[in-house]
């Protein structure tokens, strides 16, 4: 929709109106990838030596073990060694191997003293008079002691590092009956609180069995980890001593059969403290139960090992979609004390829950006590405080991949990299990415359809975001299936392909999935553009069927626009499911309120802000929501412009009143400078949007997602060196700062640069369908003095624009073709429609009226033309050239005197006298007087074409005035100064706006320059 202002009253009156509609929130901010702690194991079997027994089935009981962690457990091949006799030489069980492999995982940045480390042995152990020891493949009995691995070194390493969460299995003891080794073992694990099971008690006889093909103790310890029976029936929760009693009592059971009173019997730990979490499968049911029983199982434990096993539980809750009872599980852990990785979850599922002052207070936490580290890093990428710095937030993204160097931490660093890096750091890190030695092949293609936007291979990004939406393997595992459909979705919406469009998403919701709730949506969107407002209705409520959170909610809200009311039944019920969410309840609270009018709307912003934590992101979401009720409302005509221009000044107050906690992101900057756009406040917004983006604008390290709103409030203002800072980086930044370059292009033309105009033209794809008619005729203007005349007449007779800056446009390339009496009707509506993200288009279009005016003589026209620009742009270049009748250097001589009528931003009002003097020098001066008495100095300069520009002072502060005036002479013969008056814009250091309305006093005469200020009088 192209919102325009139909000047049904005055637009400066409507900043003296108070706020009836309360105002209302984009919806938008960083995606917060979920990073599940990791799982790391040593899994070692050994099998044949000069001096012993050979081991039958060790390596094979080693790599089953191995296969089922990674299968079962969420193990990941790097975080994983196995070191078996029959594998490479490099992965051979030597002491050498065993101890380096050891070293390289513990050193990892990304353990956490939380993670779960499994220590996992099949083979021979000896017990020494210096303790117990590993028989490695090199090792032989004379030598145990100098080539064995001692036990009493690996715990100590474990400790050493602080693991809390260490379960070490070893069936070392099948080499006879006189065997002492595991005695140590289990010593040195319960002083370290470390878990261990051994195969066989120490001293003790451990078995192979032809017919299980594996050592008895490790083929049920097999059967056991994946035994459903084995969780808990209430939690889910698979305990390791739960595995060890089973393991236990079924090996001694199998061994009975055969070795009666020689049976094997595991020895397994006794200490409940020393218990393991080794995974858990909570129901998705949510049930509350299963939280407390996992709570009071836990109580038992160590008070690290609690912690540990909190964490774990809470990363497999959020994990499966239940952040609140995550956050409820860390909660009670934080108390005793978490790991980086504990408090970064925390942060994380606060920040799910909507709740992002928490979650931010525990991401700085962990950035700040260590940000060099992986989780410090991932603290500092997804830190929701807006106020963080951009550029070092893209450099903790680049320290998760460097520190992680795997393709869950590239696909996490690069979902920062995506909005903060440059283009060309962007093309470096994905080449880098492509490079990874292990790179699952769903990561592949989606990285190589990120890198083929960025280059322009839009076609090679299509395929390779195809081939990720159409995986079949594992489709939930990021980067999901789903993901790639939604990525294949924006480059076919971008490049116009609407039919494609179309069909994927019937394909994506007849697949069904998780997810489908988005496709819903998206097709309601389809339905909306062709005009069958019940089809939308009817696929919004579809899609509220299987919401899985409130943002798919407010996004089906906007959808539907005035229509929202029809689901205000079905958003209370997800309001109700989703209890911790403050956007579901202010999106049920606003549809319902839709159906009561402004007092039940305001209501509904002031329950929500009652509990929502984030005051700042319910304004942004309520001001984006209601813009889509009532903008719809709008265009259908149902509710009148002066009712949209009091929401739309309403909503900028509301964000630029929080304008210092919006921080350097695209959230919040775009509803803010579009609703002071709309509002005409130009120079008010570019002024905000330097003081927060100066310094990024200044070195050119501008998020690309930042480019279009800042190019839209620079242009308005009529900033042309900023502007070319900003087309600098968007030309760098590709295809993805398209909607930046078309707006400079447009910027070019209507400031006497067609020549860059055109070469802006060429370097983007033209936007499909009625979208791209905007560029149409845009070229047909600049060419419309060259060779192709009947050509560009047929082209802009075939064109029907609707938007108010393509029928200025049509109206400049006719005028510019010497068709006055079909072009001056187009021209004449930029007078009072005018878009607001263009209003260069609409200012030379009055220009020309104002030149065919003064041309014919017609003063009273060119006066009322200077009179609707100064209204709409005061204190910005683009309306410099505008001037009454009777101006000219040395012409605004004389003093006057007013009546005004203030009002500030804060709706705070008073009224005045005003003395204004000009001299034939160009210099003003001039005093306001309040009613209470307060005095406002002024001093200034006044130019050929009236433009005022000057200081206002009064206690100690100071404000810069801007004005458009006519000699003052011949104010009392300016008609729309005579009827509406004259108005004045003062900006104070803040970026605050005063708007003084004067009109002339009727009885005091304009008196020669020199001759004083002149106190008000009467």
């Amino acid at each position: 929709m192209d919102f325009v202002r139909l000047r049904l009253v005055p637009l400066f009156l409507l900043a003296l109106v108070p706020l009836v509609w309360g105002q209302r929130a984009p919806a938008a901010s960083t995606t917060v990838p979920f990073v599940q702690g990791k799982r790391w194991a040593i899994v070692i079997g050994a099998e044949g030596y000069e001096d012993y027994a050979p081991l039958k089935y060790a390596c094979d009981d080693a790599r089953a073990v191995a296969d089922t962690l990674v299968q079962r457990f969420r193990f990941e091949p790097d975080t994983l060694r196995l070191l078996t006799d029959d594998g490479e030489a490099k992965d051979t069980p030597t002491a050498g191997h065993i101890i380096g492999e050891l070293e390289t995982l513990l050193a990892d940045p990304r353990l956490d003293k939380g993670d779960l480390f499994v220590f996992f042995f099949a083979g021979h152990g000896v017990g020494l008079p210096e303790g117990d020891f590993l028989l490695p493949t090199d090792a032989r009995k004379a030598s145990a002691k100098v080539v064995g691995v001692p036990v009493a070194s690996l715990v100590q390493r474990f400790v050493k590092r602080g693991l809390k969460n260490v379960l070490i299995i070893a069936d070392a003891c099948r080499s006879g009956k006189e065997n002492p080794f595991g005695e140590e073992l289990q010593r040195l694990g319960r002083e370290a609180n470390i878990a261990v099971m051994l195969g066989t008690a120490p001293g003790q006889r451990s078995y192979e069995e032809g017919r299980l093909q594996h050592g008895v103790f490790a083929y049920h310890l097999l059967r056991v980890l994946e035994d459903p029976k084995a969780r808990n029936p209430v939690s889910g929760a698979l305990w390791a001593s739960e595995v060890g009693k089973r393991v236990q009592s079924e090996t001694q059971a199998d061994t009975e059969r055969d070795y009666g009173d020689d049976a094997q019997v595991p020895a397994v730990w006794s200490s409940p403290t020393e218990d393991v979490l080794l995974a858990a499968y909570p129901p998705e049911s949510g049930d509350p139960e299963t939280v407390a029983a996992f709570r009071e199982q836990a109580k038992s434990l160590d008070p690290d090992a609690f912690v540990a096993a909190m964490t774990e539980y809470a990363s497999v809750l959020l994990d499966g979609g239940r952040p609140e009872d995550a956050v409820e599980i860390l909660r009670a852990a934080e108390s005793i004390g978490l790991s980086p990785f504990g408090t970064y979850m925390l942060g994380l599922t606060f920040y799910l829950t909507e709740r992002q002052a928490e979650a931010s207070k525990r991401f700085r936490q962990v950035r700040t006590e260590d940000p060099a580290s992986y989780f410090g890093s991932l603290s500092a990428s997804f830190d929701p405080d807006t106020s963080f710095d951009p550029v070092e937030r893209a450099k903790a993204a680049q320290r998760v991949f460097a520190l992680g160097h795997d393709s869950v931490s590239a696909y996490v660093a690069w979902s920062v990299l995506k909005l903060y890096a440059q283009k060309d750091a962007q093309i470096a890190f994905l080449r880098d990415v492509q490079k990874l030695e292990e790179l699952p092949s769903r990561f592949r293609d989606y990285f190589a359809g990120e890198a083929a936007v960025l280059e322009n291979r839009l076609e090679d990004a299509r395929q390779a975001f195809g081939r990720v939406a159409n995986r079949t393997e594992d489709p939930e595992e990021e980067p999901t299936a789903n993901i790639g459909a939604l990525l294949l979705a924006n480059l076919l919406e971008t490049q116009g392909a609407r039919a494609e469009f179309a069909k994927l998403v019937d394909q994506r919701i007849e697949a069904g999935g998780s997810h489908v709730s988005i496709w819903h949506v998206k097709k309601a969107q389809i339905l909306r553009d062709q005009g069958d407002r019940a089809g939308a209705v009817a696929e919004v409520k579809l899609a509220f069927e299987s919401v899985r959170d409130a943002d798919s909610m407010l996004q089906g809200l906007r959808v539907l626009g005035a229509d929202s009311a029809q689901v205000a039944q079905e958003a209370a019920a997800i309001a109700q499911r989703f209890k911790y969410s403050w956007k579901a309840r202010l999106a049920a609270s606003v549809a319902d309120a839709l159906q009561g009018g402004s007092e039940a709307l305001l209501k509904a912003y002031a329950e929500a802000e009652s509990y929502a934590p984030d005051p700042v992101g319910l304004r942004i979401e309520f001001v984006e929501l209601f813009d889509a009720f009532l903008g719809d409302a709008f265009d259908q005509g149902k509710v009148p412009a002066e009712t949209y221009a009091m929401f739309a000044n309403g909503a900028f107050l509301m964000l630029d009143e929080v304008r210092k906690d919006l921080g350097p992101t695209v959230y919040g900057w775009w509803p803010l400078v579009r609703m002071g756009a709309m509002m005409e406040r130009q120079m008010q917004v570019a002024r905000a949007c330097r003081e927060q983006f100066g310094k990024l604008i200044d070195a050119g390290t501008v998020p690309a997602d930042a480019l279009s709103t800042l190019v839209i409030a620079f242009a308005g203002a009529g900033d042309d060196a900023t502007c070319e800072k900003l087309e600098t980086m968007a030309l760098a930044a590709g295809p993805v700062a398209s909607d930046a370059i078309r707006h400079l292009a447009f910027t070019h033309a209507m400031r006497g640069r067609p020549d860059r105009a055109r070469a802006l033209l060429a370097k983007f794809t033209p936007y499909p369908g009625a979208e791209g008619l905007g560029e149409t005729l845009l070229r047909a203007y600049l060419d419309a003095d060259g060779p192709k005349r009947d050509e560009i007449l047929k082209t802009l007779s075939d064109s029907e624009p609707v938007e108010g800056y393509a029928r200025a446009l049509k109206g400049l390339a006719l005028l510019k073709l010497g068709k006055k009496e079909d072009a001056v009707p187009l021209l004449e509506e930029s007078r009072t429609e005018r878009s607001w993200g263009y209003p260069f288009v609409h200012l030379e279009a009055m220009r020309q009226l104002g030149d065919l005016a003064r041309a014919a003589g017609e003063d009273a026209k060119v006066d009322a033309l200077a009179y609707d620009a100064s209204i709409a742009q005061l204190g910005s270049p683009l309306i410099a050239d505008f001037a009454y009748t009777g101006a000219g250097a040395g012409r605004f001589a004389g003093s006057i005197e007013w009546n005004v009528d203030a009002v500030d931003d804060a709706m705070e009002r008073s009224t005045g006298k005003l003395t204004l003097s000009a001299t034939s020098q160009g210099k003003a001066s001039g005093l306001f007087e309040t009613g209470d008495g307060t005095l406002f100095a002024i001093s200034g300069t006044v130019d050929a074409n009236g433009n005022l520009l000057a200081t206002v002072r009064s206690g100690g502060k100071s404000q810069e005035l801007f004005a458009k005036i006519p000699p003052l002479s011949t104010i009392a013969e300016v008609g729309p100064i005579r009827e509406r008056g004259l108005l004045l814009v003062l900006l104070d250091d803040k970026g605050v706006r005063t708007t003084w309305l004067a009109k002339p006093a009727p009885t005091t005469p304009v008196v020669e320059a020199g001759a004083g200020i002149t106190r008000p009088r009467g």
